[in-house]
């Protein structure tokens, strides 16, 4: 009975900290989105109407910069999911894990993409949505209790665009 109690303590440190993980990743993915779209918005105009090459390339330069500081981000947030631990026989709670990260790896493929001046794909080409919602799905599943479900679903109710 100790040992049953413990590995359900075990199991629910493990999903909060995978949850944990997942929201500042979320919060991390919007924010980067955000940004490198304000900076595409704000500089879009001049950069389609300017005559001057060297204005549309230094344009150009700020998108590829901004997308470049938030691809580190990313993959600061990748390092802090891969460095979840959870125990071996957790296949659940791992595939949420992998889930997830598949998710990142097609973000900061997308942003590094932009930064490297070949433009962004659009959300249907990289799958972001399919990608979050199997990642939203595996880590309902995964969760240790109905609390656990419910912040599982609360972590993909606002999806970054």
């Amino acid at each position: 009975v100790a040992a049953s109690w413990a590995a359900r303590l075990e199991r629910g440190r493990e999903f909060d900290a995978l949850t944990d993980a997942i929201d500042s990743s979320q919060q991390t993915v919007s924010f980067a989105v955000g940004q490198v779209a304000s900076t595409r918005a704000y500089t879009m105009p001049l950069l389609v109407t300017s005559s001057s090459a060297t204005v549309r390339a230094g344009l150009a330069k700020l998108i590829d910069q901004a997308a470049q500081q938030r691809v580190t981000d990313l993959q600061r947030q990748r390092q802090r999911v891969d460095t979840v631990f959870i125990v071996s026989w957790d296949t659940g709670q791992r595939r949420a894990r992998s889930d997830y990260a598949a998710y990142l790896d097609a973000r900061i493929a997308a942003m590094a993409s932009l930064a490297a001046g070949n433009g962004a794909p659009t959300a249907e080409q990289a799958d972001f949505a399919h990608l979050q919602d199997d990642a939203a799905e595996s880590l309902r599943a995964a969760a240790p209790s109905r609390s656990g479900a419910s912040r599982a679903a609360t972590l993909f109710a606002s999806p970054p665009p």
